[in-house]
């Protein structure tokens, strides 16, 4: 269900199955953490309660057994899936949510293409870009917005444009060819004819800082857990 979920939003979003594919492993954890839980308590509601309706359990007591033979198994088995739920819960973020968050940063070009070729446009609370058309990787008569709530907004219009990924700055990277920059920010009108790189940031620079954290810490964790001894938090290791 979750891969057909995730396939469905891509397919609705212009996107290739290759990042449904990259998604998905990182998508899973988080999904179980939620669905086992209930699916574990449907499981003890349907298995102790056909046994009560049957009299099983009256059999076992004429056998002289006590009820503990049947209670027995399931708390074992309890212990050890609420050990793996504890451990999924974990990995679903530390793993999981910084791992779809770099996939979408590494294909946020690939994204930021397929919605432009599905509807045109394309808005985020940082910019918005408009295009006559999509040929290949290039952008036909963009018209690129960078939001800028204190001064004004920054606008670009070009004959055509390119966009690649910088997952190493967090940003996108458009490269304009014979254009038009209008900037109240710097109180800038420019016209150009060759072509010239403009850097837009995904992400402000105190959640740029947050991430560093937050994988040096994972990093940092993941040395101590393979220098430590065995008994240091096992469902750690992973991360």
């Amino acid at each position: 269900m979750v891969i057909i979920g995730l396939a469905g939003e891509a397919a609705d979003n212009g996107l290739g199955p290759d990042i449904v594919f990259k998604l998905t492993p990182y998508v899973l954890p988080e999904a179980l953490m939620f669905a086992m839980p209930a699916t574990c308590l449907f499981s003890a509601c349907v298995v102790f309660g056909r046994l009560a309706a049957e009299n099983e359990l009256v059999a076992i007591e004429s056998m002289g057994l006590p009820k503990s033979v049947l209670v027995f198994p399931a708390l074992v088995m309890a212990f050890f899936v609420s050990l793996f739920a504890v451990w999924l819960n974990d990995i679903s973020f530390a793993w999981g949510y910084w791992g779809v968050e770099r996939v979408i940063l590494e294909s946020s070009d690939k994204i930021v293409y397929g919605v432009l070729k599905k509807e045109g446009s394309f808005t985020t609370d940082r910019f918005s870009i408009e295009v006559d058309g999509v040929e290949g990787r290039r952008l036909i008569h963009p018209v690129i917005t960078i939001k800028n709530a204190q001064n004004g907004d920054d606008r670009i219009v070009a004959h055509e444009a390119v966009l690649v990924s910088n997952p190493a700055r967090h940003s996108l990277n458009f490269t304009v060819t014979n254009g038009l920059i209008k900037s109240p920010t710097a109180s800038l009108e420019m016209r150009f004819d060759d072509s010239i790189t403009h850097e837009i940031p995904l992400k402000s620079s105190e959640e740029i800082t947050q991430i560093e954290i937050t994988c040096s810490y994972k990093t940092y964790k993941h040395s101590c857990s393979c220098i430590g001894a065995p008994t240091f938090n096992f469902f750690k290791l992973l991360l």
